[in-house]
Parts: C-alpha cells; sequence; structure tokens
C-alpha cells in the first residue's frame, strides 16, 4: 500500500478547500452586493454556508491540532488521500455550479431560490460521501513514533 506524507496531504487537502472555498464567497458577496443580486442575499448566505464550514472546519481544525504535535514521522494512504482530494474538489465544483448557473438558466426569482433548494438533492449525498473519505483518510494514519504536546500551544 503506497503511503503519503500526512502534513503534505492535510495541506493539499486544506488548500484544496480554502481556495474552493474563498472562490464561493468570494462569488457569493460579490453576487450579494450587485445591483440585482440573482439571489435574496440572505437565502444564498443560509445555502452556502452549511455546504462549506462544516468540512471546512474539520479540515482546517486537524491541521492546527497536527501543527500543534511532534511527531518523528506520520503517513497516510495515498489512495485515501487522492479519493479524498478527488471528491473534495468535484463537490467544490458542484457548489460554484450553482450560483454561477443560475443567471445563465435565465430563471425567474422564484425558480433561482428553488434552485437553491434543489441543489442539496445532489450537494447534501456528494458532501456525505466527501466526509466518509476524509475519515477514511484521517484513519489511515501510521505513526512511527508517538505523539508529543508541544510546549506552550
Amino acid at each position: 500500500m503506497k503511503r503519503i506524507d500526512l502534513t503534505q496531504a492535510q495541506r493539499r487537502l486544506a488548500l484544496a478547500w480554502l481556495l474552493g472555498s474563498g472562490l464561493a464567497f468570494g462569488l457569493v458577496i460579490l453576487q450579494s452586493l450587485s445591483r440585482q443580486p440573482p439571489f435574496p442575499p440572505d437565502k444564498q448566505w443560509q445555502w452556502l454556508l452549511p455546504c462549506l464550514l462544516p468540512t471546512l472546519s474539520l479540515i482546517l481544525s486537524t491541521v492546527v491540532a497536527e501543527a500543534r504535535m511532534v511527531r518523528a514521522a506520520a503517513s497516510a494512504d495515498l489512495f485515501s488521500f487522492q479519493v479524498s482530494l478527488g471528491l473534495s474538489m468535484f463537490y467544490l465544483a458542484l457548489v460554484l455550479s450553482t450560483p454561477l448557473l443560475a443567471p445563465l438558466l435565465q430563471l425567474t426569482a422564484a425558480e433561482r431560490v428553488e434552485l437553491l433548494t434543489k441543489s442539496q438533492l445532489w450537494l447534501g449525498p456528494v458532501q456525505g460521501l466527501v466526509g466518509l473519505a476524509l475519515g477514511a483518510f484521517f484513519v489511515s494514519r501510521e505513526n512511527d513514533a508517538p505523539a508529543v504536546r508541544v510546549e506552550g500551544t
């Protein structure tokens, strides 16, 4: 079974999620501030935050927790990492596509709000798969030495 350095893999996942989430947040901010936003801003933010914050919080808290530990060498299963990264990128593309597609589809205001609700039909299951893949990735860790807490953190 091929392995990948755990810190490197976690940082790649964090970078993918920070970039994808940053693009989504930036897009929603711009749409919210426009003269004729494609969605009511409150509805769009109520839709976006649950799509991104749970997984983003999990990844960032794991990276921070790992940074506070001193480890000799830790690795994770390469395949689990690749599946996690691939599903994450697919999910983030789906999230971004919803606010981008609405103006192109020439939907009415009510239909655009309905699109946010309908998108949960595919976003929810894919988000669940991302969570499962991340869980498999995190439990695939192998340590060469026990963890030690860094003093003063």
